[in-house]
């Protein structure tokens, strides 16, 4: 009888997984909680939240293909230690695609042409398509789409094109100073940061 309780608990063992090998979440393994980490506090380094490796600092254009119609459904700053951050929000929705990269002024209207009066020297352009920020109605579904600060470097964003599933928006900085570029998961964001000093 003790042989076939001690065969018993060995094959019990052997059946339970390795506690090295279990994942959290979901099919992505994502740590406990960092879904539901707040927007400005998301971290590039968390695992499981990063869908894009590279985020180097820079000052040439980033730009990813991505076929994937989205709608912008919230954009959100703030500073950190040593950058600003815009958060572009899509919800469930993926990211589309996008290119982000500094462009020379005066900066217009895509369809009317006329110039838009930004602050700073320089300016970030973050164009997404095919992308929108309104309904199908036509009802805008980020309202405020002309913004000032007073953050480190970050002093405007306003959105120059909601047309035709092009979707841009620039930033208006003191100073065009490198920046970087990544997608967070749950929901699904687009995140530039850009740095304090040149």
């Amino acid at each position: 009888m003790t042989r076939i309780a001690l065969l018993f608990t060995l094959l019990l063992t052997a059946c339970m997984p390795d506690e090295s090998q279990r994942t959290f979440g979901g099919p992505d393994g994502d740590m406990p909680g960092a879904a539901d980490e707040p927007l400005d506090t998301a971290r590039p380094e968390m695992p499981g939240q990063e869908a894009q490796a590279d985020t180097s600092w820079t000052r040439d254009a980033v730009s990813v293909d991505r076929n994937v119609y989205s709608v912008l459904l919230d954009v959100r700053t703030a500073s950190h230690d040593g950058f600003d951050r815009i958060v572009m929000s899509f919800g469930p929705s993926a990211v589309p695609g996008y290119r982000v990269e500094y462009v020379r002024p005066p900066v217009t209207q895509c369809g009317s042409g006329e110039e838009v009066d930004l602050p700073g020297t320089g300016f970030l352009s973050i164009r997404m398509r095919p992308a929108a920020a309104h309904s199908e109605e036509g009802h805008a579904t980020v309202s405020d789409r002309n913004r000032r600060f007073e953050l480190p470097v970050l002093i405007g964003l306003v959105a120059t094109c909601d047309f035709e599933a092009d979707l841009t928006w620039v930033a208006a900085l003191r100073t065009p100073n490198a920046f970087r570029v990544f997608e967070l998961e749950s929901p699904n964001r687009l995140v530039i940061d850009i740095r304090h000093r040149m």
